[in-house]
Formats: C-alpha cells, sequence, structure tokens
C-alpha cells in the first residue's frame, strides 16, 4: 500500500480538524479539534498548509500532518494516522513527503517534539536522521501550596494585561533558544483563550479551560530581577486568583530551565515527557 499525499491547502478546515482528531484518538494524549480550533492554531503556530500534507488511503483521508514555518525553520506540528490506517507505513511516508516539500521550499532546519514514551515513534523520526536535542518536560501542583506571599515585600497587586505584552516581554527577558511553542511568536499571538497578567515585573500566561486544572502557558520575570522572589510570589498571586484550583505546565519545558524554582514551590513532573529532534535539511 502507498499513500497519496495531497497539500492540506485542497482541504477545508471542517475536513482537516476532523481528519486531525480522528488521527490522534487512542494516542498517548488525545486530542479533540474544532474548525474554529484549527483556525487559531494557523495564526499562533504559524501553519502552512501548503507544505502540510494529507495522506489518502484506499482514496479517503487517513492521516495528517501540519508543517509550520517561520524563516528557513520548520516544525512538524503534529502528525497522526486514522485508526483503521495504521502500521501501514503511512506515518514514514507522510514524514518523507513533508521532508521533501520542506527542501524543495528552502527549508534549512527541520524540528518536532515526540513523546519519548511513544519508542515506535521515535524509532521512525531516527530512522529519518533526527537526532535528539533535549528534553522537554511538565509539572503539575493539586493547589498552590503555602510559602511566600503575593504581598511579602510590597509591590502592586496582580494586573490583568494585553498578551500581545507578554510575548513582548518573552523576546525582551527569556531565555535564549526557548523551545517553538514557548517563543513570543507562539505565546504573543495566542490571542483570547489566554489570560495575561503582570506582578510588578513578573509575566504571566494563563489558559483557564473550566474544566479542571489552570494551566501556567508562559512565566517570565526581568533578567535584572531574578532570583528575588518574583516568580514565586506571581505563582502564589495566581493561586490567590484562582483559589482552589489545581496547576498543570505543559510537557514542552526543557528539563534544565529553573527545575529548583518549580520543586520549591511544590510542582512535580509530569510522568509523560517529549523528546525536542532536529534534522539539517
Amino acid at each position: 500500500m502507498q499513500a497519496t499525499l495531497r497539500p492540506a491547502l485542497d482541504f477545508d478546515l471542517a475536513t482537516l480538524a476532523d481528519l486531525f482528531s480522528r488521527g490522534f484518538e487512542g494516542y498517548f494524549v488525545p486530542i479533540a479539534e474544532t474548525p474554529e480550533g484549527l483556525a487559531a492554531r494557523l495564526r499562533y503556530d504559524s501553519l502552512d498548509l501548503a507544505l502540510s500534507r494529507v495522506a489518502l488511503v484506499d482514496g479517503r483521508p487517513g492521516g495528517i500532518l501540519f508543517t509550520a514555518v517561520r524563516g528557513w525553520r520548520c516544525r512538524i506540528a503534529a502528525m497522526g494516522v486514522v485508526a483503521e490506517a495504521r502500521r501501514r507505513g503511512v506515518g514514514r511516508r507522510l514524514m518523507e513527503g513533508a521532508i521533501d516539500a520542506c527542501r524543495g521550499a528552502g527549508m534549512r532546519r527541520m524540528v518536532l517534539e515526540v513523546i519519548e514514551q511513544n519508542g515506535p515513534a521515535v524509532g521512525l523520526y531516527r530512522s529519518l536522521g533526527f537526532e535528539v536535542e533535549r528534553r522537554l518536560v511538565g509539572y503539575e501542583l493539586p493547589t498552590p501550596g503555602p510559602g511566600v506571599s503575593p504581598g511579602e515585600g510590597g509591590g502592586p497587586p496582580l494586573e490583568e494585561i494585553d498578551p500581545w505584552e507578554v510575548g513582548r516581554r518573552i523576546t525582551q527577558d527569556g531565555d535564549e533558544g526557548l523551545p517553538w511553542q514557548l517563543t513570543a511568536d507562539t505565546l504573543g499571538t495566542r490571542g483570547l483563550d489566554l489570560a495575561a497578567f503582570r506582578f510588578d515585573e513578573a509575566f504571566a500566561l494563563v489558559h483557564d479551560r473550566g474544566d479542571g486544572a489552570v494551566v501556567l502557558e508562559a512565566l517570565v520575570v526581568s533578567k535584572g530581577l531574578r532570583r528575588g522572589g518574583l516568580g514565586s510570589r506571581m505563582v502564589h498571586a495566581l493561586g490567590e486568583r484562582y483559589p482552589g484550583r489545581p496547576w498543570r505546565i505543559p510537557g514542552r519545558v526543557p528539563e534544565d530551565l529553573a527545575p529548583s524554582f518549580f520543586a520549591g514551590l511544590g510542582f512535580r513532573p509530569l510522568p509523560i515527557s517529549q523528546w525536542e529532534m532536529g534534522l539539517d535539511l
């Protein structure tokens, strides 16, 4: 069986969203997508539908791969194969088609993230020439515990601000070499699904899904004021903003980025981690 590839641009958003959802059924982290949600991803994740691919299996859409582009760099933002088409080489065909398309478009570097515990997927990417660059981890916290209170040491109260401002601060004060999903290009354009806050010179982006945990998408402290407790006070201020709620940090944080900070606040690592992998084109 040889899957036939077509540009995702040939399909409407409803078809792509449905295929995306079916491609992640039964996955480590099942994902359901809507046309509206996919339209938002196109904006903030820099998805290029001309370089993204749909695999036709027996004449029907059976797999999808989304490619994101920024400058000379591209990223495999998602790849999924529907249950009935799995273990038939569709994933490899999609990846080979994406690599060829990106090379032809002049891209020079391709990156992706893959769940570390997903051995078959890791093996596929290695066989295509991808190399592991670093481990990405996430954290969870049942509720912000006692410790530094937001008012300790003075400072203004928690203030809600434009999410774009947090993106600007990530550009100005964020660590170099952040993963694609933690860059200002991504987070600063997420839009109204995120709430942004400022506490003195600490800035945070929060996603309240309304179904349980509050997601801390980003936290940045002005460089000259780090290690002074501002980050901790921000987290506790957010705990007061969302009282009694558990917290979650998605698994896209480099494992060497402030692990002692998270541990000191009571966060514990999530059981699932990711490899960030790269390929020179």
